[in-house]
């Protein structure tokens, strides 16, 4: 179980960043800054093998998304 174990996890953790990214950008939903952080998430994911990594900036990128976002009720 090496390298190539681990290929699948990488892309689709990598393809669903940068989605998040590029359509939260284009609908206007989420503000320039977490946009940036997913998709350096999705650039790490695809080169770092340990996932902490990814896990954080994804994380802090979705939670500053919400925070910037406000509330909308």
């Amino acid at each position: 179980m090496g390298f190539l174990a681990l290929v699948p996890k990488k892309l689709l953790c990598a393809i669903g960043f940068a989605a998040m990214a590029i359509v939260g950008r284009r609908r206007r939903g989420i503000s320039l800054g977490p946009c940036v952080l997913l998709l350096l998430a999705a650039l790490v994911a695809v080169l770092l093998t340990p996932h902490q990594t990814t896990a954080l900036l994804g994380g802090i990128a979705l939670a500053w998304a919400d925070k910037s976002s406000g509330s909308r009720k």
